[in-house]
């Protein structure tokens, strides 16, 4: 049998993996920054721009690019 994944839940990556579909439905051409410092300005939590872009892509999310 696997072993578990040693140390406490992802308790930040969850909460931000349930709010970030709405965001990126509104703010589709946010940047990473931008999504950062809307979510630290929502929860008071500071993510760095590689969690953000995990949390993304977790989600399966793309987008059009403007041309």
């Amino acid at each position: 049998a696997p072993k578990p994944i040693p140390g406490p839940p992802a308790i930040k990556r969850d909460a931000l993996l349930e709010a970030l579909p709405a965001r990126l439905a509104e703010q589709a051409d946010a940047t990473l920054e931008q999504h950062c410092s809307w979510w630290q300005d929502r929860t008071g939590v500071v993510v760095s721009t590689a969690t953000m872009s995990r949390a993304i892509t977790a989600l399966a999310w793309t987008r059009k690019k403007r041309r």
